[in-house]
């Protein structure tokens, strides 16, 4: 994401400007206290609340359905349309399912990410599921 756009004398790089300022305000965002908060409000919330940490990686390039990851599933920035099953849908919708999925298999073998999971007193393991899915 912050990668340089500079390039080199042969190959020199377009939008330069806007991804400078796009580095920067990445960078100037404080993910770790966003983290805290977020973590301060599950320990104080009235319903059951866990948070659990999930490496997005390949989310929006794996089906939801049947798991084939490939980058040519990823259409456009919007548009998910896995090549083996034909399953079409948003990219950000399919990468919040495949997401959620990551985070339940984590609770049900015990919470062994990559990072330690952050449970509130009362959480609830009964009420966590995925959500019901429409079907086209």
């Amino acid at each position: 994401m912050v990668r340089s756009a500079q390039g080199t004398i042969e190959n020199p790089g377009k939008r330069v400007a806007q991804k400078r300022g796009l580095n920067r305000a990445i960078s100037s965002q404080s993910w770790s206290m966003f983290r805290k908060r977020l973590e301060d409000k599950a320990s104080s919330a009235t319903s059951p609340v866990e948070i659990i940490p999930i490496n997005p990686r390949y989310t929006s390039q794996t089906c939801s359905q049947c798991g084939n990851t490939q980058a040519n599933n990823r259409k456009s920035q919007a548009v998910f349309a896995c090549i083996t099953c034909g399953h079409e849908a948003n990219a950000d919708i399919n990468a919040a399912y495949n997401i959620l999925a990551a985070g339940l298999a984590v609770t049900g073998r015990g919470g062994t990410s990559h990072a330690k999971p952050i449970r509130a007193e009362h959480s609830d393991p009964a009420k966590r599921q995925l959500p019901e899915r429409e079907v086209a």
